[in-house]
């Protein structure tokens, strides 16, 4: 794996750097976002594939893993 992989947060498909969409987890209420919560509310941000970002960001959120 290089240095530069990202996968899915979601589902843990490798995905295209280009197209990934990084959103940012509320650490209270385990919403995502794509703008940045409050730093006393960020777990961090997570790299998701745009139709698992669609998900994520209504509420679906499995994880599949790598």
């Amino acid at each position: 794996m290089a240095a530069t992989d990202i996968y899915c947060e979601r589902c843990g498909e490798k995905l295209n750097p280009k197209k990934a969409v990084l959103l940012d987890l509320n650490v209270y209420t385990h919403e995502y976002r794509a703008e940045p919560w409050p730093e006393s509310e960020s777990q961090g941000g997570f790299w998701f594939g745009s139709a698992c970002a669609k998900r994520a960001l209504k509420g679906d959120v499995k994880k599949g893993g790598r």
